[in-house]
Parts: structure tokens; C-alpha cells; sequence
């Protein structure tokens, strides 16, 4: 079975379509994902693959994802979707570090101190300001949304993924230098 007979399977049996996929990509996305991001836990991990088998589906009954535009196999999209949802995980507890919690005198018995964005933060953002546009955009499709060098290239209408890869380099070395500025 394809990638291409799950998406045509879910429009007549859903429930079949997600156990199979579901038992196929667990053990590979789980796998990828608790490599990729050591921080999180078992149950994590098993919550992100949960939620990310239900957006696939999602986009494929919305009509977001259909065999036309697929141009992956569906363990990549899933683990792209796995990829975005683990990051903001992530994120939601390291911006959770920056508030402070204690027992307090107010009516509420706690006082929330917020230490606002951290100086690194505060530092990436500006110098992402200073890029140009389409280094933001590769940056960010890559970084943000883990899309592979293809299809980076193919959004951004770039010949070809080494094409993306060279130009993701330079992004990088400029954004090197800005952060250097920056610090200096």
C-alpha cells in the first residue's frame, strides 16, 4: 500500500485508514522526534504523534492534503507536522522559565513576575529584522516550519534544493555576523 491509497482509503473507511497509518509511522516518528528533541518525554512524544496523526487527517478531510499535492511521503508529513508541534512545546515551557511563581499576600495567594523577553531572544529578533526578506523566508521555512532544502527550494523558486542549501549558508554567515555586531 502507497502513500496515495491511505489518503483514498480515509475518504471510505477513516477509522481503518488511521490504525494502519497510525501502527505503519509510530515507531519511526516516535523515534525521529525523541532523537530530534531529547528534552522531551515518552508521553510527550506520544501526545505530539497523537495530535499530529489528527491534523493530517484533518488536512486530508478539509482537502488540504490530497494526493495532488503530496509531495512527500506522508511519514515526512506527519514528522513535519511532529517537528512544529514539539517546537512549540518547547517553546511554551522555555517561555514558562521567564515567569516565577511564589506564595504572595495578594487575594489570589501567588504573584506572577514577569522577566519579560530574555537578552538572546531580544537579540535574534532584531538581527532577523535586519535580513532581507528572502533570508527571513528561507530561515524561517527552514527553522520554524522544518521543510527539507527541496522543498524550500521549490516555494521560494529556487532551480534546486543545493541551490536553497547555498543560500541558507549565506543567510547564516550574515546572520553571524549581525549577531557578532550585536554582541560587540
Amino acid at each position: 500500500m502507497n502513500d496515495f491509497d491511505y489518503i483514498s482509503e480515509y475518504s471510505l473507511d477513516p477509522e481503518r485508514a488511521t490504525l494502519k497509518l497510525f501502527d505503519l509511522c509510530r515507531y519511526r516518528f516516535t523515534s525521529f522526534i525523541s532523537h530530534q528533541y531529547s528534552l522531551l518525554t515518552a508521553e510527550e512524544v506520544d501526545e505530539i504523534y497523537n495530535d499530529s496523526i489528527l491534523v493530517v487527517w484533518e488536512n486530508v478531510g478539509r482537502g488540504k492534503l490530497t494526493q495532488a499535492n503530496l509531495d512527500s511521503t506522508i511519514l515526512t508529513y506527519l514528522i513535519g507536522v511532529g517537528k512544529r508541534k514539539a517546537a512549540h512545546l518547547l517553546g511554551k515551557r522555555q517561555e514558562a522559565q521567564f515567569y516565577q511563581i511564589k506564595d504572595g499576600d495578594d487575594e489570589a495567594g501567588v504573584d506572577i513576575i514577569d522577566y519579560g523577553e530574555s537578552p538572546v531572544r531580544a537579540a535574534v529578533r532584531e538581527i532577523l529584522e535586519k535580513l532581507d526578506a528572502r533570508c527571513r523566508n528561507l530561515l524561517d521555512l527552514f527553522y520554524t516550519f522544518g521543510y527539507e532544502m527541496a522543498t524550500i527550494a521549490a516555494k521560494l523558486g529556487m532551480p534546486n534544493a543545493d541551490t536553497a542549501k547555498a543560500q541558507k549558508y549565506k543567510c547564516m554567515k550574515r546572520f553571524e555576523e549581525l549577531y557578532n555586531q550585536t554582541l560587540l
